[in-house]
């Protein structure tokens, strides 16, 4: 394939081209089927098809007449769970110390999504953002009720001795 804008040649799989950047997929041409007879021209020059991993191509859309994107579904799951755990830190913020170990694991959950996942990107974003703020807050009011535990007892007696002046 040559670039339209610098004139360089690009292998067929590159979607971009290497020299001036210019996306060269044409998004209305019909996509590559997975067939094994197609595998060899998808891959990396020097690669080929096998039992190593990092060689075999990963399908981009439906598969084996499946539905939705095979390379999608994948890390939804992590970017699902990402969210919903970093919703539940901002709920546990009340309780001291319990939303910091929450809302680690929805920032790791959707660390982990955000790298595996193409279309649920937002969501993985989305539950690192919640996940990082319940985070901050969680270990700002944990802070703060520790520092102030050793002196419970006069905080008690003040409050005492202020509500017997109101009666």
């Amino acid at each position: 394939m040559i670039c339209k804008r610098c004139g360089a040649e690009i292998p067929d799989w590159f979607i971009i081209c290497g020299i001036c950047g210019t996306p060269v997929y044409d998004k209305f041409r019909r996509k590559q089927s997975v067939e094994e007879n197609d595998a060899p021209r998808m891959l990396p020059p020097g690669r080929e098809p096998g039992n190593d991993i990092n060689a075999q191509r990963i399908p981009y859309g439906p598969a084996g007449g499946g539905s939705g994107p095979v390379i999608s579904q994948a890390g939804a799951g992590y970017c699902k769970l990402s969210l919903i755990l970093g919703i539940l830190s901002l709920f546990l913020i009340w309780m001291p110390f319990l939303p910091i170990p929450v809302s680690l694991m929805a920032i790791a959950f959707g660390i982990i999504g955000y790298r595996r996942s193409i279309h649920f990107r937002g969501r993985a974003v989305a539950g690192i953002a919640v996940g990082s703020a319940a985070l901050l807050l969680g270990v700002t009011i944990s802070v703060c009720i520790a520092m102030l535990m050793p002196y419970a007892d006069d905080l008690n007696k003040m409050m005492e001795t202020y509500f017997q002046r109101l009666q």
